[in-house]
């Protein structure tokens, strides 16, 4: 019934008297799942990212087999800034589902996003041969995280051959590259 009381609030805003419903739920039924997530998610929607993630982990302790909890702390922990606790969060949700298209498609998004952090600081620089050889090597980082973000789509296009937004972004990746043989393959996979 708290359980209950909890939802309304919920949905009519009440956010203070949720969250001690929720408590109150929870100390009857510390590993309910859905009242874990349905907290975190109040937690979410409030902007607490950090309370989120601390419940989402311990739902994920709770249920270790359910990809979408773990695919959850990896979208928080991308939106912190935090790519490798976000990588480690999607590839647990692959190993348990390594067919999670969204999962694969955020995994790559960490190399990319992690690469794109070095175009300003690239774009900052000047002519001067210390400029220059900075250039070189950010854009060195750059490109590989780039290959790291494609190689973790070339892999999931073994799982999932026949997605379209699987190959888009791949397509992307290899476009910003400027590697044209393997943008042109994109292209002509899909259909294009």
């Amino acid at each position: 019934m708290v359980k209950n009381i909890a939802l309304i609030y919920s949905e009519t805003g009440q956010d203070d008297k949720a969250l001690a419903a929720y408590d109150e739920a929870r100390a009857n039924d510390p590993e309910d799942i859905n009242l874990i997530i349905n907290q975190a998610n109040l937690y979410y929607s409030k902007g607490d990212l950090d309370k989120f993630k601390s419940l989402m982990s311990e739902a994920t302790a709770l249920a270790p087999d359910n990809a979408d909890l773990h695919y959850n702390i990896g979208v928080i922990s991308m939106e912190q800034g935090n790519m490798e606790e976000a990588r480690a969060a999607y590839q647990k949700a692959l190993e348990i589902k390594p067919d999670y298209t969204n999962a694969q498609l955020n995994l790559s998004t960490t190399y990319v996003n992690e690469g794109n952090s070095f175009i300003d600081e690239m774009n900052s620089l000047g002519n001067s041969k210390s400029d220059i050889a900075k250039y070189e090597e950010l854009k060195g980082k750059k490109d590989d995280l780039f290959k790291q973000g494609a190689q973790v789509l070339e892999d999931a296009l073994k799982t999932t051959p026949d997605s379209k937004s699987i190959m888009e972004q791949l397509k992307n990746i290899y476009g910003a590259m400027g590697d044209n043989e393997n943008f042109m393959r994109l292209k002509k996979m899909m259909g294009e």
